[in-house]
Order: structure tokens, then sequence, then C-alpha cells
């Protein structure tokens, strides 16, 4: 099982499909292992509606619990600033970037229009979950 980093987008969908079968599930189908930025978690819980419903809150809880964290080594904050002024992406997006690019992981994201910018950023795209070209 090969452990994929999940961009905020991924498990945004997730949680706000109604039926129908979202990037996140065809990752755990395919046997990806999740793991997630320290970003991404925080993204996830600056949502208002978390906040607002017990339910949602259980339910983020919940995704969360089975998910690797992975804490910034001490290079990423560097590499994160660099990729910001490289390609003009928001500086959430360069650290999570950065956090794929350090751990070698493959990103799973449905914003391939910024992250894809990156040289040496492996993709997944959310509709193949084939490395992108």
């Amino acid at each position: 099982m090969t452990e994929v980093l999940l961009d905020t987008s991924v498990l945004i969908e997730f949680l706000r499909a109604k039926g129908k079968k979202t990037a996140f599930e065809q990752l755990l189908a395919r046997g990806w292992r999740p793991a997630i930025s320290f970003i991404t978690l925080a993204e996830l819980w600056a949502g208002k509606s978390v906040w607002e419903s017990k339910e949602k809150t259980a339910v983020l809880e919940k995704l969360l619990s089975g998910m690797r964290v992975i804490l910034p080594a001490a290079e990423v904050p560097k590499l994160s600033g660099k990729l910001k002024a490289e390609y003009g992406i928001s500086l959430l997006d360069a650290f999570i970037a950065a956090e794929a690019l350090q751990k070698k992981l493959p990103l799973a994201t449905l914003n391939q229009k910024d992250f894809g910018k990156i040289k040496g950023l492996k993709l997944l795209q959310a509709s193949s979950l084939k490395p992108a070209a």
C-alpha cells in the first residue's frame, strides 16, 4: 500500500459529497494510504460549519482518526517560500506541495491548475488516479 498526501480539496469534496463517488473514495478503493499535512488539518478545522454542528465535528474527527498527519521538517518552510515566490501559488498550497516534495509523496488534489505548475511534484489526477504526465 503506497502512501499519498491529500490536498484539502480532496477531503472537502468527500465531506460535501451527496451520493457521488469521490476522489478520496477512489483512492482508498485502489489501495492508497492517505496522509495529510498539518496545513490540511488546520484548513479542515477552519470551516465554520464544522463548529456549528456536532454531527459535522464528529464526521471530521472520524475521517481524520485514521490518517497520518505529517509535521514539517526544518527545510519545509524555506522550500514553501521558494515555491510561493517561483510559482505564484498561495502560501498554504506551497506548504502542502513542499511537504509532498520533501517526503517524496504523490499529491492527490482537485487543484491541478496551481499544483500542476510545480516542477518535480508528482500529482495524482482525481479523475484517473494515475500520475499526471
